[in-house]
């Protein structure tokens, strides 16, 4: 088992330690995905289809 030490010694008690990076919701992944394949560039904030992938 790893622990994380937190400047004082192991961490014995707690929560795992999380995975590198950002959670994302599996459909936004996929729009995201999808996106990193086109050859236009996104307008800032995202285009449509990022945007309604975002607020479901």
């Amino acid at each position: 088992m790893e622990s994380a030490l937190d400047g004082r010694g192991s961490v014995r008690y707690g929560p795992p330690v999380p995975e590198p990076g950002l959670p994302v919701v599996p459909g936004l992944a996929a729009v995201l995905a999808e996106a990193a394949d086109r050859p236009h560039a996104e307008p800032p904030g995202g285009g449509r289809a990022l945007l309604e992938s975002a607020r479901r």
